[in-house]
């Protein structure tokens, strides 16, 4: 659309803004960087998700991805998962006349216990 930038360049204008001093050109250079600091996303680079293709993370270094992230084990020194029982408490703000929307954003309620019991 005309007069529209691309996210990347927005976000970047954002944080040079508070004081980032990013110098990206392209997407790509920020693929790049995102792969070296994260082994998850070793694999991933803008050419081979160009087109609207889709990888699975983890992607390992040479492209290869997998549909699940935990097959053999989890990633403690074990290998068992943590699991972690939680009590559900009602939230705080309900709707109410002057707020009578409800938003869900897919987040989790700020209200929940995460404590192991």
């Amino acid at each position: 659309m005309e007069g529209s930038r691309p996210d990347w360049r927005i976000i970047q204008d954002v944080a040079n803004r508070l004081g980032a001093n990013w110098q990206y050109q392209h997407p790509s250079e920020i693929y790049r960087e995102i792969a070296s600091l994260t082994p998850l996303f070793a694999g991933v680079t803008y050419e081979r998700l160009e087109g609207f293709k889709s990888l699975q993370w983890p992607v390992a270094k040479d492209g290869t991805d997998q549909p699940l992230l935990y097959i053999t084990q989890f990633a403690f020194p074990d290998g068992k998962a943590r699991l972690f029982p939680l009590s559900l408490t009602d939230t705080t703000d309900q709707p109410n006349a002057e707020f009578d929307l409800h938003l869900n954003n897919g987040r989790l309620p700020r209200n929940i216990s995460t404590k192991a019991t």
